[in-house]
């Protein structure tokens, strides 16, 4: 799919035109010039600055806005490594974290600034520096109120230091993130299962390495997929699986399965959200989000790495064909689930995509799963907004993803698989429950449930919250930060 309107997102990056040289005209020019020291700074560039100027970047003033004879310039040195030895018991900002959010915080300024073009230039900045930079940009740049999905007062960008290659990844980087703070910016009158999959239907056309298949709710009757089927039978809008297979050229590895969660909008069903608790979960979607837009990812930037991203998408409503506390649904595995609280309805319909991620057979069988959602409010209260919430059953796979995480500023904290908690999700009526009332440990009894359908794969489940309350970093509006599309991306690098 080229840079079309997809609901008001254009899919072709602000950093994507960037040139190497630029004829100037009558517009206001600007120059930034982003340093990892203050000794990388040449000294033909300090010396227009006025003694007092120098002085307050000597005293390590991370930005400085200068107006020269050469015009209006910012001076950025990005921000001194912490004394303390990262490890994963105290996390410090990477260099590539580092650049993204400083350059990303400078975006407005540089915006309100009105300039025809901005010319960057870098002094001492690793490839991890520069991609951070590049990716900042365009973080800071997305704004769901404006037209196009983008701010209309970018200016055009110059550099100094071109490097077409770095800028390249750090536009398909940044596309598979918009890409997942737009959905989930989506409001839910306008996404919903139906119009869910025909906008990945439309993403991906004329994308030859990626193949989209939808299930709608007949295959998912035949598929005998009842819990996914049970969350979306309240709602006008029937449930879906929607199948994104991607498959490189010359790649003969087993696939790594991921699937994300996609309630459009959680009521809760029957054991309904109070107002305060519903008003942003049209962003319950955000798991599926993210996975989409790392296929996105993958596609654009041809990782060499077989992948199959499955994307479970339904709504919680409330009507007369509600399901209700008390049922007992068959899963598509075979284990009869009780209903005890509707509103833990994300689980059920991620253990049925689950297993349908690992009942492919041969060539297809995945010798890694990874499930992605906004799955308990239990994780926000144990590790807050920032974090990402990981349980894994495999120490080398949970160990690079904490890695990735950490390197791209999307961090992981591995939590428990306790499997005392089992007896948690009992029932008196079937093989067990779908949830425990007891209000502790909610986030490892979701985590155990799902444990329940995956067997002995290889896994990793990932629960976040997918939305910025407030601005943060590069990222400069409230709504969906496509929260792990950076760490996974980075985790599917590091398996190649």
């Amino acid at each position: 799919m080229d840079a079309k309107d997809l609901w008001g997102f254009d899919l072709k990056p602000w950093i994507g035109s960037v040139r190497g040289s630029h004829k100037a005209g009558k517009g206001l020019q600007g120059q930034l010039y982003v340093a990892k020291r203050l000794e990388d700074l040449p000294e033909t560039i300090l010396n227009p600055l006025h003694e007092w100027q120098k002085k307050q970047i000597k005293a390590h003033t991370k930005v400085l806005r200068a107006q020269t004879a050469t015009g209006l310039q910012w001076f950025l040195i990005v921000s001194p490594e912490s004394d303390t030895e990262h490890h994963y018991g105290v996390f410090k900002n990477s260099s590539y974290q580092r650049t993204r959010d400083e350059v990303g915080k400078l975006l407005p300024e540089i915006c309100d600034a009105k300039l025809e073009s901005l010319t960057v230039e870098t002094f001492g900045l690793s490839d991890e520096h520069t991609l951070g930079m590049w990716v900042g940009f365009e973080l800071a740049a997305y704004d769901f109120n404006q037209s196009g999905r983008r701010r209309q007062d970018l200016p055009l960008l110059i550099s100094k230091n071109f490097s077409a290659e770095v800028v390249t990844k750090a536009a398909n980087l940044v596309s598979g993130t918009n890409i997942a703070r737009h959905f989930v910016n989506l409001p839910a009158n306008e996404l919903n299962p139906t119009t869910y999959a025909i906008a990945v239907k439309e993403l991906f056309t004329g994308f030859k390495t990626s193949k989209v298949q939808v299930w709608d709710s007949d295959k998912l009757r035949v598929e005998k997929m009842n819990l996914v089927l049970a969350v979306g039978g309240a709602s006008q809008y029937e449930p879906c699986l929607i199948h994104i297979r991607y498959r490189p050229k010359g790649v003969k590895l087993k696939p790594i399965a991921i699937v994300g969660k996609g309630i459009t909008f959680d009521t809760g069903g029957l054991d309904i959200k109070p107002t305060s608790a519903m008003r942003i979960m049209k962003k319950d979607m955000g798991g599926s989000a993210s996975v989409l837009g790392l296929a996105y990812w993958a596609e654009k930037s041809q990782v060499p790495l077989p992948i199959d991203f499955y994307l479970v998408i339904a709504e919680n409503s409330v009507s007369s064909t509600a399901f209700r506390p008390g049922d007992i649904v068959r899963s598509r595995q075979g284990l009869r689930v009780e209903i005890d609280n509707t509103d833990a309805e994300g689980r059920l319909v991620m253990a049925d995509a689950i297993d349908v991620a690992l009942s492919q057979e041969n060539d297809d069988k995945p010798r890694l799963l990874i499930d992605a959602s906004t799955l308990t409010g239990a994780m926000r209260v144990a590790v807050g907004l920032d974090l990402i919430g990981m349980f894994a059953n495999d120490d080398g796979f949970a160990e690079k993803l904490q890695v990735a995480g950490f390197e791209r500023g999307d961090l992981c904290w591995r939590m428990p698989l306790y499997e005392p908690y089992e007896r948690k999700l009992k029932s008196d009526f079937a093989d067990l429950s779908n949830a425990d009332g007891s209000g502790h440990g909610g986030a490892i009894t979701a985590a155990l449930f799902l444990h329940k359908f995956v067997g002995k794969t290889p896994w990793i489940h990932l629960d976040f919250n997918a939305y910025c309350n407030s601005p943060q970093g590069a990222y400069r509006t409230v709504g969906g930060n496509g929260q792990g599309v950076q760490a996974l991306a980075r985790f599917m690098e590091m398996l190649t």
